[in-house]
């Protein structure tokens, strides 16, 4: 009955003119989840179907109806009508005796409206969870899809020796060879774990890439990522550049991790092992910071300033064990996580203040995650399609 209610006033608000910018969000939310509320907001918005349930408030047990109305508008006169002309006022209260009697009705006595949510039913359309596969872009274009391409050596114009095995891609640098270069690109729903010629491993989260050469004749050895990718940089006297669009990571031979997701407002470099420097490649970029096994140099867009802290290693790489571990994290941080990895769009009726703290296999249908954070009671789904729903408890 609360939400009813509240459906109740935000109608009545629209139809009067009285609704906020925040309602006006919310409701329109509510009206486009579904076809069944986009219904209901239709014949609960048309004047002709409103006077006709002030007809049946005539005919019908209106003054039961109208009592009920009386006690809710005394308990929420201040915030569902405020003070207007007397006629507004008249024309505010006919609108929620219909809306009192009509969406009682009209919830009770119409199969096609949705009740309620069961959990079986809000997870009934599942998602699985993302798997091994990428994209390879060759120097003329080409591309390979690996998610369908068998195991062994992948035929390409150019003289590098590419083979694949399993979910790793391995580049060997014949002698002689041309180098040129290739782009491996991680969709939503995928990561995939590349060797370069030098014997470097880059392993790269979803919705992510790296170009890289396909062998490293000159005096270092350069590549260029997007999104997230984990290196364990092989020894070598050639210096190794890992280079975001903002910053310039610098290495010799150890681990780290490389967050550079657009939509996180920041990047960040994680170090698990070794030492690396990290440096602006923008002008505005001022510093630079030298890090040490446990550490990490953030990039803040806003502030163009590269600030070191201390990392926690267990939830920057956690993903490279194919979990998800959040510490203190946002709801909007969480779910930018799911988005990514199970491919699905994500739509706020309600964005909850929660953070979560915890980790969660990367290997299960999203039902079972989003049954995890529902043990908060602080926030539900519904999972329609590839579309997750977050709605307040």
């Amino acid at each position: 009955m609360a939400e009813q209610m509240q459906l109740d006033q935000l109608i009545i608000k629209y139809l009067t003119g009285e609704l906020s910018e925040t309602e006006r969000v919310f409701l329109f939310s509510w009206r486009d989840s579904s076809a069944g509320n986009q219904s209901t907001f239709d014949r609960l918005t048309n004047t002709e179907w409103l006077g006709q349930q002030l007809e049946l408030m005539v005919a019908a047990d209106k003054e039961a109806a109208w009592s009920r109305f009386q006690s809710e508008q005394a308990a929420n006169q201040a915030t569902v009508i405020p003070l207007r002309p007397r006629r507004r006022y008249y024309w505010a209260a006919a609108i929620a005796a219909a809306l009192v009697i009509g969406i009682g009705y009209w919830y009770v006595s119409r199969p096609d409206i949705p009740q309620p949510l069961s959990q079986v039913e809000r997870f009934r359309n599942d998602v699985p969870p993302g798997q091994e596969g990428a994209v390879l872009t060759t120097a003329d274009g080409a591309k390979v899809l690996l998610d369908s391409v068998t195991d062994g050596r992948i035929p390409v114009k150019e003289k590098a020796v590419m083979i694949k095995e399993g979910g790793q891609l391995s580049y060997q640098a014949p002698a002689n060879a041309a180098t040129v270069y290739h782009t491996l690109t991680t969709p939503k729903g995928r990561k995939f774990r590349l060797r370069l010629a030098d014997g470097t491993v880059a392993l790269l989260n979803a919705e992510s890439s790296i170009t890289f050469p396909t062998a490293f004749p000159g005096a270092a050895r350069e590549v260029t990522t997007t999104g997230e990718v984990y290196f364990e940089v092989a020894k070598n006297n050639k210096p190794f550049l890992a280079k975001t669009q903002l910053l310039e990571v610098k290495v010799m031979g150890t681990h780290f991790n490389v967050n550079s997701y657009t939509n996180n407002g920041q990047t960040r470099i994680t170090l698990a092992e070794g030492a690396v420097q990290v440096a602006g490649i923008a002008a505005t970029i001022e510093n630079k910071v030298r890090l040490s096994p446990g550490e990490a140099a953030i990039l803040n867009s806003n502030s163009g300033r590269i600030v070191t802290q201390k990392a926690d290693l267990e939830e920057a790489l956690a993903w490279t064990n194919n979990l998800f571990s959040f510490n203190n994290a946002g709801i909007e941080e969480v779910m930018r996580q799911l988005e990514r990895w199970y491919d699905i769009e994500v739509v706020y009726q309600q964005t909850p203040n929660l953070h979560f703290s915890g980790s969660i296999p990367m290997n299960v249908n999203i039902s079972t995650a989003l049954k995890v954070l529902e043990l908060t009671k602080g926030v539900t789904f519904i999972v329609d399609g590839r579309k997750v729903i977050v709605m307040g408890s």
